[in-house]
């Protein structure tokens, strides 16, 4: 660092003119040199002074400059990461809710609620079907509300996107700012089958940001808006304070077009500078930043400095004024003070000046050598602030190192030390070079930085690779140099370490095979309907993932009452067919099929646990068996070994579990298809044996109907006639008894002859029925109006036929339908109003709606099945003439049709008959 504040020596020459004191007066000359080596030497040191305090501030508004942008960065890559993770969550929920259909709402609940423990930040989080309706919530007052306006929602509705995160928004219900963050659940076609959707509460972050946080400052995270979402150090400003794209476009524009930005700025809520620098996080469209106050940055430093640069120029100023004092006092012997200049001139005066004359004298001499001391003093507080500088490099939050051309470090601050693991002494011994500490794959790019360095003077952007620390490790890096001097030899370089960056970066990647694993082995597994012969494929494409070396999935056999293997890997095939049976309770998958609950066994060698001595002999170090579960009964185990490792990660025992449920839930879902298909077979078994025995029990009541009809017809008639012949011709012979019993005779025969033809009609709707031929009702209804018009003018009853559809059906039996209809109308009418018949109709969703209205005298709706029975009567012969078989009639047509028939009614007020009939495209 010695390097870097070289002091230049000047000299400057006195005249040495011997006739120039007398010209000018003896005065002027003494002061005019005094005065002249004073600022000849205090002006040098002033503009030193001055250029030092600004390449101080400048280096340390770079430092501190691209350090706010790394943890910027650092802070925008950690939100990216929970947000990435949380919708592979949503995902890993989403799909196991739409494979367990057996799921309740109350079990959806409770997952969710065990989702928001693991997540403090989350506020509410949500099952929502594709219409946007929330099925289930961790908030019980949200299910059944409405959300497809919610932010994000919609996008993910229409299709636009499978998972969004929103702008920050002020939520209905408690006025706290929250995001949503939002995942589409599709099935293996694509098909939305559902939304998960979380609400984050920003005041909850903190928990994201604690490495960040500990670095100091202040750091914030903005929407695609420039809304500020989250800030720490928390703030209470106004919701429109929270609009940075308003009050900052200069800072915030950029970023949200994906280039990073730093600047400095007056903060519009303390009015104070801030050193901003502010990253775009690409994969959502929102930025992250992170700031140090302008005043806490350099404050320390511009102190210090201008502590100095004040103590310069006071001493500056002082020196002048001693030099105009000692001039004006210097009045006595010009000839000896001219000798004694003359002297100093030659060069004769090499020593301090020791006057033995007058006293004015002795003070010029005390006056050169008070200025040579405070010479001295002057380069002691240089060397000084050299050294403070020096340890203000040395405690800063990156590396510094100064180099020359030979490869040598010449110096470098304890945190470059830290990063590469040598000692100062090692580095004073001269004992580390930058191209030995530099991985042979580097050294090209090195030299090319060098040769960019020696030609420009700086590098034109920092390199980023890799140093080699002294045991052999690596640390990743950011490097950016440039030259000292002119001459090139000597340089220096900031380094920043970035392990932290690389790590966040590693395990984003692993977050994403893990995902991508996952996602194809469900896919594999929803379109496959033979899960367990894919076990083999799938468990190996995990192994390799996981670095295991073994896997082996037994099935539980209830014929046998023990476990089949089913699929392995790792061992030979003579070594499985050992193991092809396996009791309950006999090593450690018999144990996990026994227990139902996993086991994971670590550091086997060193384990003394019976249960791992299988496993143990094929040389495995660490296993892990789930059971595979189906409706709470174990049906079989799924292990993972390695050879190499003593122990798992958290994170490879979850993608376990996760991938054996999976399993599970496939094995479940095949077994519940062929339960249904089984069902389903025997269902229509019954359905065909049940509609033969319909068919002939029809066929037969269609004889007995036509047999009864016809040959009770002819006795019928004989009787009556008869009874005519009788009652004519022997009336006057006949007693009073006599002619009521032929009367009576007569009657019945009659009624019985009546009930014949309507069985008769009855049984034609299904053997007279014809093809069904597109109709227009408006017109048919028309044509029976007019046909019934005596009956219907007799009562003084209006019809009014609204708009009805037009249908396919039997042109016959629906003439009959409204015969019936109209006629049952005018037969039941008030005779103290005048009677309204209404006839209308839609076509709505594929189904024909057809309403018969009358103002008529009702009926109570306890009797509505009984009136569309055959011969089903709610009033006496003598009060309404009739059969009790033409609603019946209605029934049995609009059912060969494949509709229904009801009605509404109510004493007094009159009837509503409604037939739906579906109608095909």
């Amino acid at each position: 660092m010695a390097t870097l504040f070289r002091r230049k020596k000047s000299t400057a020459n006195v005249p040495d003119e011997p006739n120039a004191l007398a010209r000018r007066g003896a005065f002027y000359g003494i002061q005019a040199i005094l005065i002249g080596l004073i600022l000849l030497v205090l002006l040098p040191l002033l503009l030193l002074q001055a250029y030092f305090i600004y390449d101080r501030y400048r280096y340390s508004k770079g430092v501190q400059f691209q350090s706010n942008l790394e943890i910027s960065r650092a802070v925008g890559r950690a939100f990216e990461v929970f947000v990435h993770n949380f919708w592979n969550q949503e995902l890993a929920i989403g799909t196991s809710f739409i494979l367990r259909s057996d799921l309740s709402i109350k079990q959806m609940n409770r997952v969710l609620k065990e989702t928001t423990d693991t997540y403090p930040m989350i506020q509410n989080f949500a099952w929502i079907n594709p219409q946007g309706r929330v099925i289930a919530s961790t908030l019980p007052d949200a299910i059944g509300r409405d959300v497809s306006d919610r932010p994000g929602v919609q996008e993910i509705i229409r299709g636009q996107k499978d998972r969004s995160v929103s702008d920050i928004f002020v939520t209905t219900r408690t006025q706290e700012p929250v995001f949503n963050i939002i995942r589409a659940i599709q099935d293996k076609d694509g098909s939305l089958r559902g939304i998960m959707g979380a609400s984050v509460d920003v005041t909850r972050l903190d928990v994201l940001f604690a490495f960040q946080r500990s670095m100091g400052g202040g750091i914030s995270i903005l929407d695609s808006k420039g809304m500020l979402v989250y800030r720490y150090p928390a703030i209470q400003i106004p919701w429109e304070e929270r609009d940075w794209l308003r009050l900052y476009p200069s800072l915030i524009t950029e970023p949200l077009a994906g280039k990073e930005n730093v600047k400095t700025l007056i903060a519009a809520y303390d009015e104070k500078t801030w050193i901003v620098a502010v990253t775009p996080i690409h994969s959502l469209g929102w930025v992250a930043s992170a700031g140090r106050w302008q005043d806490e940055a350099f404050g320390p430093i511009m102190s210090a400095t201008m502590k100095h640069a004040s103590v310069a120029l006071i001493l500056a100023l002082a020196s002048l004024v001693a030099a105009l004092t000692l001039a004006r006092k210097i009045v006595v012997s010009v000839t000896a003070i001219r000798r004694h200049a003359l002297a100093l001139g030659r060069g004769e005066a090499d020593k301090p000046v020791i006057v033995s004359g007058p006293a004015e004298m002795r003070d010029l001499a005390d006056s050169f050598n008070r200025m040579a001391g405070e010479m001295r003093i002057r380069e002691t507080a240089l060397r000084e602030s050299q050294a403070r500088l020096r340890r203000l490099y040395e405690s800063g939050l990156i590396g510094v190192t100064y180099w020359n051309m030979d490869g040598a470090i010449i110096d470098a601050n304890d945190r470059f030390l830290e990063m590469i693991g040598y000692t100062r002494a090692e580095l004073s011994a001269g004992k580390i070079r930058w191209i030995d500490i530099t991985p042979p794959e580097y050294r090209s790019l090195d030299e090319q930085a060098v040769a960019e360095i020696t030609t420009t003077g700086v590098n034109s952007k920092p390199l980023e690779k890799e140093y080699t620390r002294k045991d052999g490790t690596r640390v990743p890096i950011i490097i950016a140099g440039a030259m000292l001097d002119e001459k090139g030899f000597d340089g220096v370089a900031v380094v920043l370490d970035i392990t932290e960056r690389k790590r966040m970066e590693e395990e984003l990647r692993n977050a994403e095979l893990h995902f991508r694993l996952l996602s194809d082995i469900a896919g594999r597994l929803l379109a496959s309907e033979n899960p367990q012969g894919l076990v083999n494929a799938l468990c190996r494409k995990v192994m390799e993932h996981l670095d295991c070396h073994a896997f082996f999935n037994f099935l539980v056999d209830e014929g046998a009452g023990r476990l089949r293997l089913n699929a392995y890997a790792g061992i030979p095939d003579e070594e499985a067919r050992k193991i092809q049976w396996l009791d309950f309770g006999v090593a450690v998958s018999g144990c996990v099929a026994r227990d139902g609950s996993r086991m994971i066994a670590e550091d086997i060698f060193h384990t003394p646990d019976i249960r791992t001595a299988l496993v143990k002999s094929y040389g495995i170090q660490a296993y892990a068996c789930h059971p595979l579960m189906v409706q709470g009964k174990v049906i079989g185990t799924l292990s993972f070994g390695t050879k190499t490792r003593t122990s798992f990660t958290p994170e490879d025992i979850e993608l376990m579990k996760t991938v054996t449920d999976q399993v599970a839930t496939a094995m479940e879902r095949v077994q519940l298809i062929e339960a249904l298909r089984k069902s389903r077979d025997e269902l229509e078994l019954r359905v065909r044996e049940r509609t033969a025995e319909l068919e002939t029990k029809n066929r037969d009541l269609q004889e007995f109907a036509f047999v009864a009809s016809h040959d009770l017809s002819e006795p019928l008639r004989k009787v009556q006639t008869f009874g005519s012949l009788l009652e004519t011709n022997s009336g006057d012979r006949l007693d009073e008894r006599a002619r009521d019993y032929v009367s009576r005779m007569t009657g019945a025969a009659s009624r019985m002859q009546e009930l014949l033809d309507a069985l008769l009609r009855y049984s034609r709707v299904e053997t007279q029925a014809r093809d069904f031929v597109e109709l227009k009702l408006e017109d048919l209804v028309r044509t029976v109006a007019n046909d019934l018009e005596v009956s219907i003018t007799k009562i003084g009853a209006q019809v009014e036929i609204g708009q009805l559809p037009v249908i396919k059906c039997d042109p016959n039996q629906w003439r009959q339908l409204f015969q019936n209809l109209i006629a049952n109308a005018v037969k039941y009418h008030r005779s103290e109003v005048k009677t309204m018949i209404r006839i209308s109709g839609e076509l709505q969703d594929r189904t024909a709606r057809v309403f018969v209205e009358d103002n008529g005298i009702g009926f109570d709706m306890k009797y509505l099945d009984k009136i569309f029975q055959p011969f089903q009567r709610l009033h006496g012969r003598k009060e309404y003439p009739g059969t009790g078989i033409g609603l019946a009639i209605c029934k049995k047509i609009v059912a060969r049709h494949g509709g229904t028939i009801t009605a509404e009614s109510s004493p007094g007020k009159g009837s509503t008959f409604i037939i739906e009939i579906p109608q095909s495209e």
